[in-house]
């Protein structure tokens, strides 16, 4: 998602991100079985043509930033169907310690690459 951002506007990238339920909502009925509706796939089409306009395809090229918030939002979706499936197996204390100690690990090594300290007039 922060790489995203340094493409294109936050708001075009944070709007591009909230697809994330599409990819769970796919994923979960191959991982989890579920069913889907034709009520929640009237919702997944419409929320797609909304991202779709979001990254004006046919504007000759598509955009590195858009494509970087997608893939956030995809990865974003296949975390959100790993968590439900670990709650019939695991207790939410031990998901919740284990998820959060993930994404410490992983935005901590991305941020290393980066980081710096703000100076006094920022």
């Amino acid at each position: 998602m922060f790489a995203a951002v340094r493409f294109i506007p936050l708001a075009d990238a944070t709007a591009l991100t909230f697809t994330n339920p599409i990819f769970a909502m796919i994923l979960a009925i191959w991982v989890l079985g579920e069913r889907v509706g034709p009520w929640r796939w009237a919702a997944a089409g419409i929320a797609f043509a909304g991202a779709l306009i979001l990254i004006r395809p046919g504007a000759g090229t598509l955009e590195i930033g858009a494509l970087a918030a997608l893939g956030a939002a995809a990865l974003t979706g296949i975390e959100i169907t790993l968590l439900k499936f670990l709650t019939g197996h695991e207790k939410p204390f031990q998901i919740l310690l284990i998820n959060n100690a993930f994404g410490l690990v992983f935005s901590t090594l991305a941020a290393s690459l980066v980081w710096q300290w703000p100076g006094q007039g920022q």
